[in-house]
């Protein structure tokens, strides 16, 4: 809000209900609050294609009673405080659930028992449980890899220059197919690299004493105990908020940049139309090119994600009850 230079009268639309848009609502009641501002100078208005917050964080109810959350790494540890007090703030009691992530190797072990084609995630952390040959490929390119400058342009380069092609042909490159024009700094920063001596370490190690070792260093998230999905912590945080400012089940047209009016339209295909004198939008930026001249009609890349739920009766294996996720690299099932 630094950047803004506030009148009384200052209407503020923003699109989208998500967390984004939360966390706005928060900084500006509580500058608020502090007398930063006054609520006479501000006149927010939200606005939501769904018919409650939470946007793409929100959890949904199916008929058959399960609870599905849209939204993946949403209450991952933050390094931002403030968000894990808001947070916190909204939920009085948390279950820590134990982190037991594997990715599916069947192509590569071949067992005949399910869960032996599996090994822990990240895979390039999981040499020592590859069969020796194999594994004696994959730290020998390691080895030769070492010290060598890595110049790339993009993920696929990257892969190859930090991973070698033994690791990249079981895993990286099949399960990371659609990202590999993405920029080799997006990679340095989201892709677990390799330190080799502990590698090393580990490979005289059998199976077992592998799995032993994993489950002395249990690492947990955090999930609401009381509530049944993420998506009502965001709707406990709107609360704090004045209801009339949150305008549901109207989709956004058209910005008139010209006029400074948002319109939209509402599940009677009725429009409305709001003045503002700033925008937050949270629209993915295809969609708001489309509504708005301000940005042209871009050809960004992009990919879409189909979620699929699977209700699971019990009683189950003890594998798979304690798996939180997998991981499938193979064109057939890429998924996760």
């Amino acid at each position: 809000m630094s950047g803004l230079k506030i009148n009384k009268g200052f209407r503020l639309v923003i699109i989208g209900a998500g967390p984004t848009a939360i966390g706005t609502l928060h900084r500006i009641y509580s500058l608020i609050t502090e007398g930063t501002i006054s609520e006479e100078d501000i006149q927010i208005i939200v606005l939501e294609k769904e018919d409650e917050v939470g946007g793409l964080a929100r959890s949904i109810t199916d008929e058959k009673g399960f609870t599905w959350d849209l939204g993946v790494h949403v209450l991952g540890v933050s390094k931002y405080r403030e968000f894990e007090e808001v947070i916190n703030s909204a939920v009085n009691k948390w279950n820590k659930v134990r982190r037991s992530v594997k990715a599916d190797l069947a192509h590569l072990f071949k067992s005949d028992i399910p869960c032996s084609n599996y090994v822990p995630y990240p895979v390039q952390h999981s040499i020592p449980y590859f069969p020796p040959t194999i594994r004696q490929k994959c730290i020998n390119e390691l080895k030769n890899l070492q010290g060598l400058p890595i110049k790339c342009s993009n993920f696929a380069e990257y892969s190859a220059n930090v991973f070698g092609n033994t690791l990249l042909d079981i895993f990286i490159r099949p399960y990371n197919r659609k990202l590999e024009e993405m920029s080799a700094f997006w990679a340095w920063n989201r892709v677990p690299t390799i330190d080799l001596s502990s590698i090393e370490l580990h490979c005289g190690r059998s199976r077992q004493e592998l799995e032993d070792d994993l489950r002395s260093s249990v690492t947990c998230f955090r999930y609401p105990r009381d509530y049944k999905g993420v998506g009502k912590i965001w709707k406990k945080i709107a609360q704090r908020y004045p209801e009339s400012i949150f305008h549901f089940q109207e989709r956004v047209r058209r910005i008139d940049i010209e006029a400074k009016k948002v319109i939209t339209e509402d599940l009677n295909c009725e429009t409305h139309s709001y003045d503002y004198n700033a925008i937050l939008s949270t629209l993915p930026i295809p969609e708001l090119s489309k509504v708005s001249a301000i940005i042209s009609d871009v050809k960004l890349k992009y990919s879409k994600v189909v979620l699929v739920g699977l209700g699971l009766k019990r009683p189950q294996c003890e594998w798979t009850q304690l798996v939180t996720w997998a991981y499938f690299p193979l064109p057939d099932t890429i998924f996760y």
